[in-house]
């Protein structure tokens, strides 16, 4: 009687596949899940963020200390989003839910918009805020204006404040955009 190796050679090769597929599906899935970790030791105030955690979880003590004049030390730098610099005449920038406007001061067109925080979304109200529409005037009331930095200044926003910085990352001015 003769039997053939080849149905055996196959399922051990599907096992094979399967046992493959789970050795390199199981470290893939911690990674992701290591993305989104913070991490926070008791005692100083270092916080570590991995991926984009939670941007709002610094603890009270380390952002009460951004004020003006107040240099913010570089482990802290990546928390801060940088809004871009207006390039365009009659156009200033107004914050609303977690984005940059760039606006036309005549019309209230809306020119560019900028992603600030990614962690607010986008409802459907605010959904319509997109370039090239024009804020009606019920509206206008909602967006917080950003004033143009001077020369030599960035404008930086955390946790719904700007912050108008040097390149040294020292606190010039700060404006809350909430209202």
């Amino acid at each position: 009687m003769k039997t053939t190796k080849l149905p055996t050679f196959v399922k051990n090769l599907g096992a094979s596949i399967t046992l493959l597929g789970l050795i390199i599906a199981v470290p893939v899935s911690q990674a992701d899940d290591d993305k989104n970790k913070v991490k926070i030791k008791d005692g100083d105030d270092k916080v570590k963020i991995k991926g984009k955690a939670a941007r709002d979880l610094l603890k009270p003590e380390v952002t009460s200390t951004w004020v003006d004049g107040y240099t913010v030390p570089t482990e802290y730098h990546t928390h801060f989003t940088e809004v871009p610099v207006v390039k365009e005449q009659n156009v200033v920038v107004r914050y609303y839910g977690g984005r940059a406007y760039y606006v036309n001061s005549n019309d209230w067109k809306i020119v560019r918009v900028a992603e600030l925080d990614s962690s607010v979304g986008v409802t459907t109200e605010s959904s319509a805020f997109v370039e090239g529409y024009v804020i009606p005037e019920t509206h206008r009331t909602r967006f917080v204006e950003m004033p143009n930095p001077d020369a030599g200044v960035t404008v930086r926003y955390y946790n719904n404040t700007a912050y108008y910085m040097d390149p040294q990352f020292q606190i010039v001015r700060t404006v809350r955009l909430t209202q």
